[in-house]
Formats: C-alpha cells, structure tokens, sequence
C-alpha cells in the first residue's frame, strides 16, 4: 500500500535529525552523507548498540583521530564515528524514543 511520505522532524540537533512518517511509522536518521531508515524496535535496538560502545572498541585513523565502526541494522552498512559523533547519535535517538513513548502513553489514555 503506497502513501504520501509526510516526514515531521521529531529531534534536530548539530546536522543530524530525525524524523518520522506518521502513515507508515518509520523513523528517518540523517546524519552527514548518512539516511537510515528503522521501525521502533530497530530504532531502540540502535541506541543499544550505541550505548554499548566502550574505550577499547575504538581505533586510531591515519590522520590521529579516534573512531568506532558501528554496524547498521541487517545491513552490511557501517558508520565510523567519532566520540562526538557517536554521543550525538545516542542523545537524538534517546530522545526520540522518550518522545514517541510519551506520544503513545497520551494517544492510549
């Protein structure tokens, strides 16, 4: 079933944002060069993956820079971010899902 994509921004902050589809309920994450698609569970899934990051899973680049490679969903697609980055990344999508939470518990009440 196709629809007219109407994409609200839920949570903007430094070049990256979210926004949502409210017809089919997917999540769009742009961040650079970057447009990522998840559903609610993968959209949570994410941040979990994104909290995980530790000290050690991070590599130097060959200009000096600390970057982890975290993996994307089912997809073989890889972001390489720096510690900002990846903070930024796990601060949006967290408020993002506070934000959809507090949506549905007023929607269901």
């Amino acid at each position: 079933m196709s629809h007219q994509h109407n994409n609200q921004v839920i949570i903007s902050e430094d070049g990256a944002y979210i926004t949502k589809c409210p017809n089919c309920e997917h999540f769009n994450l742009y961040f650079g060069m970057a447009h990522l698609t998840f559903s609610n569970k993968q959209l949570r899934q994410f941040l979990k993956t994104l909290m995980k990051v530790r000290a050690k899973d991070y590599y130097q680049t060959q200009d000096g820079k600390m970057k982890v490679g975290i993996g994307v969903g089912s997809s073989n697609m890889q972001l390489c971010l720096l510690k900002t980055e990846l903070n930024l990344l796990a601060s949006i999508v967290q408020r993002t899902i506070l934000v959809e939470t507090a949506h549905s518990i007023i929607k269901n009440n």
